[in-house]
């Protein structure tokens, strides 16, 4: 009884092509919703894949080739960051899945190439987009990869590493607090090819953070209870205070979904949990989730295009001492262009003060 409707969100082509074709890998094709689907007039390209995989996965290649007679495999660029998740890269690797499945060699290695180049760039992928990646270059290497053996030299400042063996994968850790280490070489000596990555991790030193923003900005202002504006650099042990944190979407890329705020904390302040304060004096802007830990505060939320949103997370001077505040940061979870953050600062906590800051004798 389902009905295609292409203005909505569920019950589009290409979601009940994936329903279908998700029935045929677990062995329960349901062959009369496919050839209704199959008579859908202006089926989409991705339908067509999804919908001959279907057919493919039965063992009807016939009326699988019939589809993708009409179908493209270039995928026109989209990326959906709610509800489906979907990309077009993932629907790049859903075609290539297709191509083995139909054992269109020629065909999927050209396609190959395409998810290959998306998996080793530097772009952000959703979990989603890079598990079909994945999914889709094992498929290709277990019907045509031929068994090689790793042999391969890797000389890392003149000292070599010798790699044997069946093992897929390798990794080497380099010591970059070396300041030697910078010079690389790679030599493959099997018959198969070898993709190598350099992949580096860190972060930078204690008061070295670059304050930076991309398609949103961030403001962090410190208030007292009373609504004033204070510094932080000196604060009284026991003094109350609020972090105020207002991000505003800019507009430059329309709506934006699932921006994740976080705000780690000194050591020398405490935070209030407001789930568990009856009479939270500061009121918080809506958020769709807020994470409230010991020592940081994970908002996530969203913001339509040039809308500002205020987050406000209570606090205390706890601790009497020196302490680091790093850096805050907003940032687009599944799209790395869109991000702000600020630099860190060293703050103190004092001890001998009044209620309102002034030294006491």
């Amino acid at each position: 009884n389902f009905e295609v409707n292409k203005n909505t969100l569920y019950n589009n082509d290409i979601m009940q092509a994936y329903r279908l074709y998700v029935l045929a890998i677990a062995g329960q094709p349901a062959l009369g919703a496919m050839n209704r689907l199959r008579e859908f007039n202006n089926l989409s390209n991705q339908s067509r894949w999804l919908l001959a995989a279907a057919y493919a996965q039965m063992g009807q290649v016939d009326e699988a080739e019939k589809l993708i007679a009409k179908a493209s495999s270039t995928i026109t660029p989209y990326s959906v960051n709610y509800y489906t998740y979907g990309s077009s890269e993932r629907d790049e690797a859903m075609v290539l899945e297709v191509l083995c499945l139909m054992n269109k060699k020629q065909q999927a290695f050209a396609q190959l190439k395409k998810v290959s180049a998306f998996l080793s760039s530097k772009n952000w992928l959703s979990t989603q987009t890079t598990a079909f990646g994945l999914i889709a270059v094992s498929s290709f290497i277990k019907k045509y990869g031929d068994a090689s053996a790793m042999q391969a030299v890797v000389s890392i400042n003149g000292k070599n590493i010798n790699l044997k063996g069946n093992s897929t994968i390798t990794q080497i850790p380099i010591d970059f607090k070396n300041s030697a280490a910078g010079n690389f070489n790679v030599t493959n000596n099997g018959k198969g090819i070898l993709y190598v990555r350099l992949v580096n991790r860190g972060k930078p030193a204690i008061g070295n953070e670059e304050a930076a923003n991309g398609n949103i900005s961030m403001d962090v202002i410190y208030k007292d209870m009373s609504g004033s504006v204070i510094a932080i650099d000196d604060l009284p042990q026991g003094k109350d205070f609020v972090m105020q944190v207002t991000v505003k979407n800019l507009g430059l890329v329309g709506d934006l979904q699932n921006l994740a705020l976080t705000t780690y904390i000194p050591s020398g302040w405490e935070i209030h949990n407001s789930r568990l304060d009856e009479n939270e004096p500061v009121k918080t802007s809506n958020f769709t989730y807020q994470d409230i830990k010991d020592d940081k505060v994970f908002t996530y939320f969203d913001l339509r295009s040039t809308e500002s949103k205020i987050i406000n997370i209570t606090l205390n001077a706890a601790y009497e001492g020196k302490y680091y505040l790093p850096a805050v940061n907003t940032e687009a979870m599944y799209d790395n262009s869109v991000f702000a953050r600020n630099k860190g600062q060293w703050i103190k906590v004092v001890k001998g003060k009044g209620k309102d800051g002034v030294a006491t004798k």
